[in-house]
This record gives C-alpha cells, sequence and structure tokens, in this order.
C-alpha cells in the first residue's frame, strides 16, 4: 500500500514579476506557477487548495478576528524502508481472533438484577 507525506502552503501574498505578466492578476498567477514548479521539483503533487478559518487575536486589545486562510495540499509517495514498512507478521490474523465452530463469536452479557425485597407492611 502506498503511503504519503503531506505539505500544506499558504498562497503567496503577492504577484511576481514576469516578462510578459501586465496585470496583477498575470503576476499573481505566476507567482503561484513558479511556487508548484518548485514544489514540483522535489516531488510534491498538488493535491488541492483548502479555505479554514481561525481565530486571530490582534492589537493591544488582543481582540478575536476571524481569519481565512487558503492553502494548497501537496503530497508526495514516502520511501519505505525494510525499517519503516509494516511487516506482515505484526497485523493480527483474522483467523487468530475466530471463535471455535459452534460457539458464539461474542459473549453475551449477563446483568444480574436483584429485585428488592418486599415485606409485609412496606409499599
Amino acid at each position: 500500500m502506498q503511503r504519503y507525506e503531506y505539505k500544506a502552503v499558504p498562497l503567496p501574498e503577492k504577484g511576481e514579476k514576469a516578462p510578459g505578466a501586465r496585470t496583477a492578476d498575470e503576476r499573481y498567477a505566476h507567482a503561484i506557477v513558479q511556487m508548484m514548479n518548485r514544489l514540483g521539483r522535489d516531488g510534491w503533487d498538488y493535491v488541492r487548495s483548502d479555505t479554514f478559518t481561525r481565530e486571530d487575536k490582534v492589537g493591544l486589545a488582543r481582540r478575536s478576528v476571524t481569519v481565512h486562510q487558503t492553502l494548497m495540499i501537496f503530497r508526495r509517495p514516502l520511501v519505505e524502508t525494510a525499517a519503516t514498512a509494516p511487516s506482515e507478521a505484526a497485523r493480527p490474523s483474522i483467523s487468530a481472533t475466530r471463535a471455535p465452530e459452534g460457539s458464539p463469536a461474542w459473549e453475551p452479557l449477563v446483568l444480574d438484577r436483584k429485585e428488592p425485597k418486599v415485606t409485609k407492611g412496606e409499599g
């Protein structure tokens, strides 16, 4: 089974100058592409973008402000070695946990309920 490691990266704050990028939108798109290409060279695959909400404290009064942060999620396969790979022997066997034939696979819970004794003159 393939295992992955994940990385969350905030979107760039502002665009980057580039030849042919004349508008702010083009410069911002260029900044995102440059960041994705850098991560791609390191083996990271883009998965998706998510926006998260968090509470930040700002100012001298430490007033609470809601902040929406958009993060780009990347993943790359983990290189498993013999030491990090889960061994098949470590996993519990299904047959080892089965009950013998003819017996229930579970034990019923029996509650010992004792009724209060009622004597003459009570109730």
